[in-house]
């Protein structure tokens, strides 16, 4: 009698791949205000407050959202404001996004934090997911066109 091996249907609206993605992140801070947050989406001035993460740009990605190597600066449901590119766009885009999942990466030492990012030289220590929030419409046109040129690359 020959086994059958069932293989299930991904679920996800979007494919994702891995590709540089440009970004800087950090936490969105609880005192913010919403004139303050849409300001700044809409590409107003930055605002003091915490410094910018500048993880790795070679990424998981899809329409939908990111996973990066960084290091543990967030927690699973919080927000994280976002500035982004991609190699398809000229244009730099901004979100916020909501963390999905934190995770430690395997071998890494949960007790190297240095508040750096990729720049300061400190390895990450864990993976991080994110779905984007209020993601304007041409910031989802540029990752799928992104996507489509490495798909074709693929092919």
């Amino acid at each position: 009698m020959a086994e059958k091996s069932v293989s299930h249907r991904d679920k996800r609206a979007f494919p994702r791949l891995y590709g540089s993605v440009q970004l800087r992140s950090r936490k969105q801070e609880t005192s913010a205000s919403e004139t303050a947050i849409h300001t700044w989406l809409e590409g107003g001035l930055e605002e003091a407050g915490p410094t910018w993460r500048k993880p790795d740009p070679f990424m998981n990605f899809s329409v939908t959202g990111l996973k990066f190597e960084d290091q543990e600066t967030c927690a699973d449901g919080d927000v994280l404001l976002l500035e982004f590119s991609v190699p398809t766009s000229p244009k730099t885009f901004r979100c916020r996004s909501r963390v999905a999942r934190v995770a430690i990466l395997e071998g890494a030492a949960e007790d190297t934090y240095s508040g750096g990012g990729v720049e300061s030289g400190t390895p990450p220590t864990h993976s991080i997911a994110v779905e984007f929030l209020d993601m304007p419409h041409d910031g989802r046109e540029a990752l799928s066109e992104f996507t489509l040129l490495i798909q074709g690359v693929l092919l």
